[in-house]
Parts: structure tokens; C-alpha cells; sequence
């Protein structure tokens, strides 16, 4: 999880085998979240597998990669950046 960067997102889970859709529109907005906090910066989760939160992962050769800003409790304008790996 920790090394892995997101190319794109899908609006809910998926069971391993099974067909689901994923986003890349960068620039687009995610909508039907829950818990974000508007106008706050996300980053990819190096624990928690496609999950994002306000703490930039600080941990040895962890990515850091952005993933948007916060509109509301609700929606995410994704717009991802790799910042790099810590060292």
C-alpha cells in the first residue's frame, strides 16, 4: 500500500474477480463520500488500502502522493500528484 500510487478511483468496492468501474477524469469532482472536511488537503492512506486522509504519511519509503481538496463533507475534487517517497 505504502508504494503504490492512484491512477484513478472507483465509488465503491470491489470484490476481487469481479468487474467495476474506475475514474480518471483529474480535475473531476468525487462525489457520495463521507467524513472529509472542506478545504482541507488529502492524501493517499499508506495503511489503509484506496483510503485518504489529511495526514501527509511520514513513514520511510512511503509515497506521498496528493489527491485533492476537500469541497465538502461529501465530494473531493480529485486532482493527484506524486511528492515523492519518504526517505
Amino acid at each position: 500500500v505504502a508504494t503504490k500510487q492512484a491512477h484513478g478511483y472507483v465509488k465503491s468496492a470491489v470484490s476481487s474477480g469481479a468487474s467495476g468501474s474506475m475514474y480518471s477524469e483529474f480535475g473531476g469532482v468525487i462525489t457520495g463520500l463521507t467524513g472529509l472536511t472542506g478545504g482541507n488537503d488529502y492524501f493517499l492512506s499508506s495503511t489503509v488500502p484506496g483510503g485518504v486522509n489529511t495526514a501527509v504519511p511520514s513513514a520511510s519509503g512511503t509515497l506521498v502522493q496528493f489527491i485533492g481538496v476537500a469541497k465538502s463533507a461529501t465530494e473531493l475534487y480529485f486532482n493527484p500528484e506524486v511528492r515523492g517517497v519518504r526517505a
